[in-house]
């Protein structure tokens, strides 16, 4: 029986769940129907009575509805599994012997042959009661909750829907038994599929893989061919679509305030730890901008052992940040810990990351947690009230600050707001680096400062960095990808960019290179497998916009690089004419076919010809004779390998056909002398 039941969205109580399992008297349940108080509900001859018509005071006794309703859902979908897991358990019991005889003709002894029989039945069930849930949700977890009972562990639950697509489209055989006598798999499709896909790929509506694979299934009925499953689609797609591209775009506050925490000792010794983190410097340049301090902060002795000043915190200052703190120190922390930064997601990052635990066994910690990195937190704090506080044009906490003695007076921010009173970028970089040298040398509750602090904590179990290790580890590396014929970098607001040659493109774009660079004036890429040398790219040149301050330098860029478009281009289209022609070569009528997918539909003969679509329209208020012709507009001019040869030929033949070389040698003015003569 089911205590709790969901009925036209109305939550159901049985009596006898409140009685027994929530205290609810049966005299109060009885006076409830003396005083006609509740919605009641027979069904099986049990009582239900509505939850919301419940008095108040007993519902404040029992669990909140949602928990109620919830608990109904898991009820239903108990009893769900254990209706599918007897209909399972028979056809293993009872069901298997028509299969014995498929496994024994396949050379399988008597035993295992029963074990594949058994199995066998257990699928064709599963997929007997997929077919009844044709026109509802099939319950998929139920049903391999149910088979889990008869098969533990032999599939997680993400597996269960390919595996039942598997039986359906393959065989049971198939998902059961995975050898074949030695007999190598055929292939089963060939490049008209391929073909296919290209087309769709070319149109520019942008046809999502689900429709890509509804389309190519029809057509594959439509020629007798195999229908190919929506993996094989998304593989195409992801293989194709860089050739048909231009065709198809066009020319924490619960977690840790409200959980129990972990309290944390700092490190016993210096380098054992290092905290990293940046903060906005409490001053203001013209305009309120601020600078960033970057630093590094050994988690022994809170000593600052290396920074950076910079606009803002991007991924050359938190290097550079870094390289200062090996360069003072001499050595490589154990463990860096940092916030969760931008720069985690660089590919600089990764690559330093990868080089730290390499050479010197360095991890870096990821953490949102401020009070695994607590030091650096308390530190900025510190920092900021006693030593930048007493510092000329200081501004404060800020507004979001909770501490009263934390904000700077209005009357003293105006001030500092005056023409000629806002600080400049040297000024401030001059206060930082005072405020950092008497914060190192602050003593604590120990009467150390935090220099003497670092200096008895000093450890041999630290990995020493001299100066040919250190420009290797800081020398940039990082993973990019080529878009667009060239790679982009972003640093501190400004972008570099670096155009690879013509011969590169079809080669590299949209794949992944490993980068390193010293500066900005030229990259060196290699293969991101074996780290092979590729090339060398120069930063890329602009050109200028306007004719008026073109130079011949300028112009000849210009040809070059439309020469380099029209290079790409040809080769993209010569991808695309070789898997059509490839396709028309092995099944022209169905390479043909897809065409009129690609063409709009004459709707209006449709409506003519199915009297119940235009009783439709009409009911909608719309007369057929009152709608007129749909514009005639293709998606994608479909190719046509024979025109495109005839094409070609004519184009060859021509007279006008000129060469580059013709082309950028021709002066008009010795012709138009000629003519004068």
């Amino acid at each position: 029986m089911c205590q709790i039941r969901i009925i036209d969205n109305c939550l159901y109580l049985s009596l006898s769940l409140l009685s027994t399992n929530y205290g609810i008297s049966e005299n109060s349940i009885a006076n409830w129907r003396k005083r006609n108080i509740g919605k009641r509900l027979i069904l099986n001859n049990h009582s239900y009575i509505e939850y919301d018509t419940i008095p108040t005071p007993t519902r404040k006794k029992l669990p909140k509805k949602e928990d109620l309703i919830e608990l109904a859902k898991q009820e239903a979908s108990d009893k769900g599994t254990t209706q599918m897991y007897i209909r399972l358990e028979r056809a293993y019991n009872k069901g298997f012997a028509p299969y014995m005889e498929i496994y024994k003709k396949s050379g399988i002894p008597n035993d295992k042959a029963l074990q594949y029989a058994r199995h066998h039945a257990v699928w064709v069930e599963i997929l007997a009661a997929r077919k009844e849930y044709k026109h509802r949700r099939f319950p998929l977890r139920n049903v391999w909750k149910a088979y889990c009972r008869l098969y533990p562990n032999r599939y997680a639950y993400n597996r269960m829907n390919p595996c039942i697509n598997t039986c359906k489209n393959e065989g049971i055989q198939r998902l059961l038994v995975h050898q074949y006598n030695g007999t190598p798999p055929c292939n089963k499709y060939d490049e008209v599929y391929t073909y296919w896909v290209a087309e769709l790929l070319r149109s520019g509506k942008k046809y999502s893989c689900s429709y890509i694979h509804r389309t190519i299934c029809e057509l594959a009925r439509e020629n007798n061919r195999k229908e190919p499953s929506l993996s094989s689609i998304k593989n195409w797609v992801k293989e194709l679509t860089p050739s048909v591209f231009a065709d198809s775009y066009g020319s924490d506050d619960y977690h840790y305030n409200k959980l129990p925490y972990t309290s944390m000792e700092r490190a016993t010794k210096a380098n054992l730890q290092w905290q990293v983190d940046g903060w906005d410097l409490p001053f203001y340049m013209e305009g309120f901008r601020k600078l960033t301090l970057f630093w590094v902060i050994d988690a022994h002795s809170s000593k600052i052992v290396g920074y950076k000043i910079a606009p803002s915190e991007s991924t050359e200052t938190i290097l550079q940040g870094i390289e200062n703190a090996v360069e003072n120190t001499g050595v490589l922390p154990l463990e860096i810990v940092s916030d969760n930064h931008s720069f985690n997601k660089t590919a600089e990052a990764e690559y330093f990351k990868t080089a730290l635990e390499k050479n010197a066994g360095t991890r870096w910690i990821v953490s949102s947690n401020p009070r695994y990195k607590s030091l650096v937190e308390r530190s900025f704090k510190t920092f900021g009230e006693q030593h930048c506080k007493g510092m000329p044009g200081y501004i404060g906490e800020g507004v979001r600050t909770k501490n009263p003695r934390g904000r700077t007076s209005q009357e003293l921010l105006d001030q500092y707001q005056k023409a000629g009173n806002w600080l400049t970028a040297e000024q401030i970089t001059m206060i930082a680096v005072k405020c950092i040298t008497d914060y190192n040398e602050a003593k604590g509750k120990d009467g150390m400062t935090r220099n003497e602090r670092y200096e008895a904590g000093l450890t041999p179990n630290t990995v020493q960095v001299d100066l040919i290790s250190r420009l290797q580890l800081f020398t940039r590396t990082a993973k990019y990808k080529v878009d667009r014929g060239q790679i982009n970098i972003t640093r501190e607001g400004v972008k570099y960019e670096f155009q690879l040659r013509a011969s590169l493109f079809n080669e590299l774009n949209g794949k992944d290179v490993n980068v390193r660079y010293v500066n900005f004036d030229e990259i060196y890429l290699f293969d991101i497998k074996t780290d092979r040398y590729i090339a060398t790219v120069p930063r890329k040149q602009k050109i200028h916009g306007a004719i008026a301050d073109q130079t011949e330098e300028d112009k000849i860029k210009l040809f070059k690089h439309k020469g380099r478009l029209s290079g790409i281009k040809a080769e993209n289209r010569n991808v695309f004419e070789g898997i059509a022609k490839k396709a028309y070569s092995i099944d022209k009528d169905a390479a043909y076919s897809i065409n009129p997918k690609l063409n709009d539909k004459d709707l209006i003969k449709e409506f003519e010809r199915n009297g119940e679509l235009s009783r439709e329209l009409e009911r909608q208020g719309v007369r057929l004779e009152n709608v007129t012709s749909f514009p005639k507009v293709k998606e994608v001019k479909c190719y046509d390998p024979e025109e495109a040869d005839r094409k070609a030929t004519k184009r060859r033949k021509s007279p006008f056909l000129a060469t580059e070389k013709e082309i950028r040698e021709f002066d008009i003015n010795k012709y138009l002398n000629e003519d004068e003569e």
